[in-house]
């Protein structure tokens, strides 16, 4: 796995292209492509997941992006043909800081949509639920 990362683009032909298929990267202050040599979609995914959380932690937002068109994305962002490619993290500040805190009004008690039970698979029966 190979992390390709790229800040905002000073060739304006270059980001024009990149807006095509991903828009925010390209008016993105930094971005990421993630990219490996199979299709690892698990490793990559807490790659991602890792660096969104290290971004919040120092105050900067992240927006993850599937590629539309991945093999247009991999010729405009320079990637070699033979690596696999479809997703981006674009990063930056947030134009507006976010609430301290989500409201929550509206939303149901937690043991309203949550069962508390134990899903036990048996081949001869199937799924059953016990409570625990």
């Amino acid at each position: 796995m190979a992390l390709h990362c790229h800040p905002r683009s000073r060739d304006p032909q270059a980001a024009f292209h990149l807006r095509e298929v991903c828009g925010h990267l390209a008016g993105a202050a930094f971005g990421v492509a993630l990219v490996s040599a199979a299709d690892t979609s698990f490793d990559l995914g807490q790659a991602a997941a890792h660096m969104q959380l290290a971004a919040w932690e120092l105050g900067v937002s992240s927006c993850i992006a599937s590629m539309w068109e991945p093999e247009r994305a991999k010729a405009i962002l320079g990637v070699p043909a033979d690596q696999h490619f479809d997703t981006a993290i674009s990063f930056g500040y947030a134009a507006h800081e976010p609430p301290a805190t989500l409201k929550r009004s509206g939303r149901r008690p937690l043991d309203e949509v949550v069962r508390w039970d134990l899903c036990v698979f048996s081949h001869t029966r199937g799924y059953t639920f016990r409570s625990q």
